[in-house]
Formats: structure tokens, C-alpha cells, sequence
């Protein structure tokens, strides 16, 4: 499959409607992520987002952004916007709004209906309230992305979340996934059928709390910049942030420094635990 040359229109087509991760949304923008399929189907190939992700020396790419990849987008949707197709083996969809992998208690900076096909956009007055929680120095903490989570799983009552059932087994699931998931990805090929069905499965079996997909994508932020030079241990600036959610640009130098899967599941679990300490006992919606 050929890549496509893109006109800057159709990318920025691609970046605000569909790939509406900041991180890969910012790869597709600046060229670092090829693109192939078509326009109005776009596709990526899964060891180029392995590659990006493990730059610098880290095994983020391999571990998180492979995971999400192949289980939440090996599917590909029909004309009214149902994920029932199967992607091409080692290519995942960049179709992000109405997948698997979007769900209610979003953010909203992104995507405006994450259950509607090519719903992506920006909104600025929900980046606005993101902003709003950063320190004087210009940092967003681990206790006011949580606090953020908390209110946008709380004013959307499509979500699940259940922090009485969830929390006896979140850090067990935190706790054990890197080796669960190290012991199947080695030696693994993209292609393989079963380790497909794998991923699908694990990342089913992590999706019951939309809280919980929330801090896990919020993690993967804090993973890609925890170890940049300046970095501060539980803090990741905003205007990082900004450039990749509102400009779809990476920071400059994020091919230098490592991106650790053992950021990702500390990220992740600290965030969920901010996030329900925030929410209370006022989060509990769709069974």
C-alpha cells in the first residue's frame, strides 16, 4: 500500500475531524506519522507508531501505543459510520470519533460527540477550563487533570463509572500489566490474527469505567513528556499541552528523550485515583 501524498487541507481534514489523539494527530501534521489508504479512510501503519513511541530509547510505543492501536482501531467504518470492517493486517484506522476507542466523559476539546462518526473538532471553551487548572508556573498536576476528569465524566450521564466496584481492582490491573503485556508483545508480528483478537480483548477488559479510559489517556500525555529534560515528576507543562491539542505540534526535541511504559501505568493510576478523590460519590451513571 502506498502512502498518500496529502494536500495541507485534506491533513488538516484528517487531524481535526478524524485522528483525534493529540499526540498522533500532531505525528500526522508533522509528517512524523505516514498516512495511506484514502482520504475519507485513513490508515496508519502500527510499527510506525511502535517506532515513534519507543524514539529515544523508551518502550512506550511498543507496550501503550501499540495497545491502543490494534485494540481499539482495527476497525474500519461503513458509510453510516459503523466500526464492522476490518482494517488491512499491521494498519490500524485513523478514524478515532465513534470507534472503540472513544467514549462518553471526554474531554470535549477534541471531539464534540465521541460516539458520532467524524465528530472531531476543536473547542477552545473546553481547552479554557483545562487551562484554568494549571499552576502559576504554568504546570497541570496530577490533582487538577484528575479534578478535570472528574467533571467531565460527572456533566455527561452517559458514562460508566463505578468507583466502589473499580478501585479493589485497578491497581491490580496497573500493577500487572506490564508484564502481561511485555510476554505477548515480544516476538510478536503486527499481523498475526490472534494477537489481534488479544489486544481487542485486553483493551475490552480495561474499558468498563469511562473514568478510568479518561486517566489512561491522559497518562499516555504525561508518559510521552515525563522524561524531557526539564521535566517535573508529576507535572507536565501546559504549553506542551496547547501545542499538541490546539496547533498539532509535538514539542520540540520529543524524539530525544525516552517514553516508558512504566510512566504510562504510574501516570495512570495516580490520575484515577485524583479523578475519583475529586468526582466522590457523585460519579456513578449508565450500568
Amino acid at each position: 500500500m502506498e502512502q498518500l501524498e496529502l494536500t495541507d487541507r485534506q491533513r488538516i481534514e484528517i487531524i481535526r475531524k478524524k485522528a483525534t489523539c493529540p499526540f498522533i494527530g500532531s505525528a500526522v501534521a508533522g509528517g512524523d506519522l505516514p498516512v495511506f489508504g484514502s482520504v475519507e479512510r485513513p490508515l496508519a501503519k502500527v510499527e510506525d507508531v511502535v517506532r515513534l513511541g519507543d524514539s529515544g530509547g523508551g518502550d512506550l510505543g511498543s507496550h501503550v501505543l501499540q495497545l491502543f492501536a490494534v485494540g481499539n482501531h482495527s476497525r474500519l467504518p461503513d458509510p453510516q459510520g459503523a466500526f464492522n470492517g476490518d482494517t488491512v493486517d499491521g494498519f490500524f484506522s485513523l478514524d478515532f470519533p465513534g470507534s472503540k476507542g472513544a467514549h462518553p466523559g471526554d474531554s470535549g476539546i477534541l471531539i464534540e460527540n465521541p460516539l458520532t462518526f467524524e465528530s472531531g473538532r476543536l473547542c477552545m471553551e473546553a481547552f479554557e477550563r483545562l487551562r484554568a487548572l494549571a499552576d502559576d508556573a504554568g504546570m497541570l498536576g496530577i490533582a487538577a487533570v484528575g479534578r478535570f476528569i472528574a467533571d467531565n465524566v460527572r456533566n455527561d450521564d452517559r458514562t460508566r463509572s463505578d468507583r466502589g466496584n473499580a478501585l479493589p481492582t485497578l491497581g491490580r490491573i496497573l500493577g500487572d500489566v506490564a508484564d502481561r503485556l511485555g510476554e505477548r508483545f515480544h516476538g510478536r508480528s503486527f499481523h498475526h490474527q490472534d494477537h489481534v483478537r488479544f489486544l481487542e480483548d485486553f483493551t475490552s477488559a480495561i474499558s468498563g469505567d469511562d473514568l478510568v479510559r479518561s486517566a489512561g489517556e491522559f497518562g499516555l500525555l504525561f508518559a510521552l513528556l515525563a522524561n524531557r529534560p526539564d521535566a517535573i515528576h508529576g507535572k507536565i507543562k501546559l504549553s506542551d499541552v496547547e501545542a499538541m491539542m490546539v496547533r498539532a505540534e509535538l514539542p520540540e526535541g520529543w524524539r530525544d528523550w525516552p517514553k516508558r511504559l512504566r510512566d504510562w501505568v504510574e501516570s495512570t493510576g495516580e490520575i484515577a485515583f485524583a479523578a475519583w478523590r475529586s468526582a466522590g460519590d457523585q460519579v456513578s451513571h449508565a450500568p
